[in-house]
């Protein structure tokens, strides 16, 4: 069923029957986690199509890593309760990046997101430093559903969901919107997923994007 379809049924029921105040309440809850639902498309949706633009212009700034990635852990942490996100940054990570903070934490928190809603256990977010290409890496790690192998390309393209995520809400754009605005940036994402090792998302970007964008 589709939102307008679930919001139009319950808005019927609750016009035709003479319901108690508990019935009433589940209905209009309905109605309004359907309409929260329709936001979150049409905003995602907007985003994906901003990205996509080249016209878009980028914000390119100074990003200090520490304080992005632990804001971004602790959000993560609010969407479920007793959920854990672990920060994990390597030393010879940099401390600072040139890039678009508006378009990386969007990219990270959409992987988060869907790491918190995946996995009952403890999810791991890492900064790691490649001297040789001078990049950064970052790593969404946890141990929720296996994506099938025939599924790990498949994932990022738009409104895609694996038949074993149809049961979670959800879009089908957040993968889609992470790895447009990868690009945008200048970067790589790949994702690996084992049934005894979990799933990990691997966003590669580069460690100053002016510099890599005037190279290119």
């Amino acid at each position: 069923k589709t939102p307008l379809t679930v919001m139009n049924l319950s808005a019927d029921i609750i016009r035709s029957e003479k319901l108690p105040e508990a019935g009433r309440t589940k209905h209009l809850d309905r109605i309004s986690n359907q309409v929260k639902h329709m936001n979150d498309l049409v905003n995602q949706t907007l985003r994906l199509r901003r990205l996509i633009d080249p016209s878009y212009p980028l914000e390119i700034q100074i990003v200090d890593i520490q304080p992005l990635l632990q804001k971004l852990a602790d959000d993560a942490e609010g969407l479920a309760k007793d959920r854990v996100v672990n920060l994990h940054i390597g030393e010879d990570a940099p401390a600072q990046i040139t890039t678009d903070p508006d378009v990386l934490r969007h990219i990270l928190m959409n992987l988060l997101t869907n790491a918190v809603k995946y996995s009952d256990d403890a999810v791991d977010l890492t900064a790691s430093y490649d001297p040789m290409t001078q990049n950064i890496q970052f790593s969404v790690h946890d141990q929720g559903i296996v994506i099938a192998p025939e599924d790990i390309e498949r994932v990022f393209a738009p409104f895609y969901r694996a038949n074993n995520a149809l049961g979670q809400a959800g879009t089908g754009l957040g993968l889609a919107i992470s790895r447009d605005g990868v690009m945008k940036i200048g970067g790589t994402i790949r994702c690996e997923s084992q049934p005894d090792n979990g799933t990990t998302f691997h966003v590669v970007v580069p460690v100053d994007l002016a510099v890599a964008a005037l190279e290119s």
